[in-house]
């Protein structure tokens, strides 16, 4: 069966995640086009797909600190899938999953490029990715957003700011630091990351985990609380940004004790589980292959936008969509 998935992410990343060993085909498009199956990532516009909701999917991408779904909206799916964001728990159609998020890591893609299909630009193909990578600098690194709408989000800043008063071998990219264009030039270099997620949910985790794990690194991380159920937590150091001094003092404690060289195994089975099985596309063919679907009479479903935007929303948007068509 011919899979649309219909999202933001250019295809260019999803094609680089898309194993070649799937029992579906899929096609990666902005807009939704002909196919047996449609799975809608996280898109809260309204969708008009050419098939019956009986063939459709949602994935709710984004946690609920940052965006909470229209349930009655989402009931209209044949599937809702996400990691375990309580407020979805109840829906009679719901799947809980983990592994949502593609990898970014050897993408051009920072800033306004993020999801411009057009100026994505890939350095790091699939046959690289599954190639490890060996980071030479003893240092810790850090990628920052300004970002401060969850209370994870504003801990986070002011953690990062404690760290780079305490440690010496601290390298901190992002918004008003240095400009990464690129994950993998940071992750690639050093070998131990600082990765803290937006929130924190049981399944929960996001490329702010799986790109540093691809990179080989050593990781501390703060998220999904249950990663050790997925990922080989000797790897992976668990840490509480809450507790500022704590944590310095067990990173610096943990670092000088060389858990790189020390977790070469660790490391290497947490990058061949994501590449082998806890990848995007490889949880979504098993879940579609799951599922017995009846062959419907083809027609055009109008699913409603999620939220109705507001006045200056509807404005604006479709004269940015006339300008950048112009400019192109």
């Amino acid at each position: 069966m011919l899979v649309n998935l219909v999202s933001q992410i250019p295809d260019a990343i999803w094609q680089r995640e898309l194993p070649t060993d799937l029992e579906h085909e899929y096609v990666h498009t902005g807009e939704p086009v002909q196919a047996d199956i449609h799975v809608v990532y996280g898109l809260r516009s309204q969708v008009e797909i050419p098939n019956s909701v009986l063939n459709a999917f949602f994935v709710a991408s984004e946690p609920p600190e940052i965006r909470e779904y229209n349930l009655n909206i989402l009931r209209r799916y044949r599937r809702v899938l996400a990691p375990t964001f309580s407020y979805l728990s109840d829906l009679p159609n719901f799947v809980k999953v983990s592994a949502i998020a593609p990898w970014w890591v050897g993408s051009h893609a920072g800033g306004r490029e993020h999801y411009d299909e057009e100026a994505i630009d890939i350095s790091l193909t699939r046959d690289q990715l599954v190639s490890p990578s060996n980071p030479a600098r003893d240092a810790l690194s850090v990628i920052v957003s300004s970002k401060a709408r969850t209370p994870l989000q504003q801990q986070r800043l002011r953690f990062v700011d404690y760290l780079e008063k305490k440690m010496t071998h601290i390298d901190i990219w992002g918004e008003g630091r240095r400009f990464a264009a690129d994950k993998a030039d940071v992750l690639g270099a050093s070998r131990y990351h600082l990765a803290i997620e937006n929130s924190q949910h049981s399944g929960y985790w996001t490329e702010k985990l799986s790109d540093p794990i691809l990179m080989s690194n050593f990781v501390f991380y703060q998220g999904d609380p249950d990663v050790g159920t997925t990922f080989d937590t000797t790897a992976i150091e668990k840490i509480e940004c809450w507790d500022m001094d704590g944590s310095y003092r067990r990173i610096s404690d943990i670092m000088a004790a060389d858990p790189w060289t020390s977790s070469l195994e660790a490391r290497e089975n947490n990058r061949r589980a994501l590449l082998e099985h806890h990848s995007f596309h490889r949880v979504l063919d098993r879940i579609i292959g799951n599922e017995s679907f009846e062959r419907v009479v083809p027609r055009r479903t109008v699913i409603p936008a999620q939220h109705s935007a507001p006045r200056w929303k509807r404005v604006i948007d479709p004269l940015y969509r006339i300008v950048r068509a112009l400019r192109k």
